[in-house]
């Protein structure tokens, strides 16, 4: 298991289980405010909407829920399960352009071609594809590398 700062990722989950569980059962959650203090916000007849990706995982049922490491209680209070179909490397690539992040860098590369770097980014996201199938978040991760390549 990954650690971080002596915690294991399955200590990290339950945690983060813990957190959530908390919130979906109080009338109130605690929320991180712009001005860098926690200011309480009314969660009750809140509908809550998790997402997540499991890499690698065909996740469609509870029970896949509960073998991926969630735990019961929170499965409990939480009982709908929908996934998606796995985007299409040729899919993903369309939305390059479209993205603010890939517009961020474009406006201070002073030397971009757009055609070059699109297709390089294509590239790297049909390599990663391969090794590991986050979907749409692949975009991003392939957009930072193409940017950074000279930097690291």
């Amino acid at each position: 298991l990954f650690q971080r700062n002596g915690e294991t990722t399955e200590g990290f989950r339950s945690s983060v289980q813990d957190e959530f569980l908390t919130a979906l059962e109080s009338k109130y959650a605690s929320v991180f405010t712009d001005y860098g203090k926690y200011e309480p916000v009314v969660v009750e007849n809140s509908l809550f909407i998790f997402a997540g990706a499991y890499s690698n995982q065909d996740i469609r049922t509870l029970a896949e829920l509960k073998d991926a490491g969630l735990r019961t209680e929170f499965i409990g209070r939480v009982p709908l399960v929908l996934y998606t179909e796995e985007i299409p490397v040729d899919e993903l690539t369309k939305y390059i352009r479209k993205t603010d992040l890939y517009q961020n860098y474009r406006a201070i590369t002073t030397n971009l071609k757009d055609n070059i770097a699109c297709k390089e980014i294509a590239a790297i996201v049909e390599k990663q594809q391969k090794e590991s199938k986050i979907g749409i978040r692949l975009l991003n991760s392939a957009i930072h590398q193409y940017f950074m390549k000279d930097v690291l």
